[in-house]
């Protein structure tokens, strides 16, 4: 797995972004280009059971504001709790700058070109092979050939689309041997990418502050304004924190095909444990229900079954009120455990 994909996925880990109706941005980026990557590169019984068995024993147990329960799961609790944040991520002190890399010093390892939503972008990574650690800052010249066979420096904006994607250090400390990298962006999703419209330069070169400079295109084409970053040092992402609860699987039961905006409806989740081990949940974990866009956090009700037995599954009873402000028409609602990947979703209509 890459830097970026082991960052986008922390980000897909937060519910606060994956229980969102609509995939953002991050999702649809990671996605297409993972889809490309593909192509070029070959990657890729305890207390519980007798609680449902109690539960299981009466024909209508009753839930705490006095509702029918479903059948045979555990009764629901209304004891909301604060959305769930993730705990801040670990981060390393920065590197102290050193003396200025030198051209002479520098390796020009390769550039990658990646394209996501109509912005490409082309990753150039200089390789430091002298014999000290040294630092590359800001942004370097970027000329290019005109048709005319003029060499002129192209007009950068600085910043680029893909600079939130890529965890790195600025500026670009590297040792012997690391390397140090950079942005160049172009897109054709200006003035409908009419061909009028299109800037092309050849022979496109990154010139250093000393005069060094390398090729990093035979050819450059953008009907936006081109966009340079800053150099960064690549560095890995802290490891993700461990699954708490890695052989359970959620499953919804029960949904009603159609919900009306303003009213709560209820339903059921199974969590089976796939695992050879009991799950015991101490503590007791919370949970999110989203349904178009709105969401609620609940703690489960633990207290009625606090063990999933191994190869078994415990049936939660679960309430959603469903928000006046939900818009009608087709929906999701998906169910997770704070901290987890553990969840479910299906898909329902609302009506007014």
């Amino acid at each position: 797995m890459d830097r970026l994909e082991q960052d986008l996925r922390r980000m897909l880990r937060d519910p606060r972004r994956s229980l969102g109706s609509r995939p953002d941005i991050i999702e649809r980026v990671h996605t297409g280009m993972a889809r490309r990557r593909a192509r070029r590169r070959v990657a890729a019984v305890s207390a519980a059971a007798l609680a449902v068995i109690l539960v299981a024993g009466v024909s209508a147990t009753l839930t705490r504001d006095g509702r029918p329960a479903s059948a045979g799961a555990v009764p629901w609790l209304d004891a909301p709790v604060a959305p769930y944040s993730p705990p801040p991520p670990v981060t390393s002190s920065p590197r102290p700058a050193a003396p200025a890399c030198r051209g002479a010093d520098l390796r020009l390892v390769g550039v990658e070109r990646e394209g996501a939503t109509g912005h490409t972008g082309n990753f150039v990574h200089l390789q430091n092979a002298g014999p000290s650690r040294c630092t590359l800052t800001g942004s370097p010249e970027l000329t290019g050939l005109t048709g005319a066979g003029t060499r002129v420096p192209i007009p950068a904006e600085g910043g680029t689309f893909f600079d939130p994607l890529y965890r790195g250090e600025r500026p670009a400390t590297i040792g012997t041997g690391e390397q140090a990298a950079l942005t160049i962006e172009t897109s054709l999703s200006c003035d409908g990418g009419a061909p009028a419209s299109t800037t092309t330069y050849h022979r496109v070169q990154i010139r250093l502050a000393d005069g060094t400079t390398f090729d990093v295109a035979d050819r450059l084409d953008s009907t936006c304004p081109f966009r340079i970053g800053t150099w960064y040092r690549a560095v890995q992402p802290p490891p993700e924190p461990p699954e708490p609860w890695p052989t359970l699987h959620a499953r919804l039961e029960g949904v009603p095909a159609t919900v009306r905006a303003g009213e709560p409806f209820d339903y059921v989740v199974e969590l089976a444990n796939t695992g050879t081990a009991d799950v015991t949940f101490d503590p007791c974990p919370t949970y999110a229900e989203a349904l178009g866009g709105a969401r609620a956090d609940y703690r489960l009700n633990c207290a009625a079954a606090a063990v999933i037995p191994a190869g078994g599954s415990v049936r939660f009873a679960m309430r959603l009120d469903v928000d006046a402000d939900v818009p009608s028409g087709p929906a999701k609602i998906v169910w997770s455990l704070h901290g987890s990947v553990v969840a479910a979703g299906t898909g329902m209509t609302v009506i007014r």
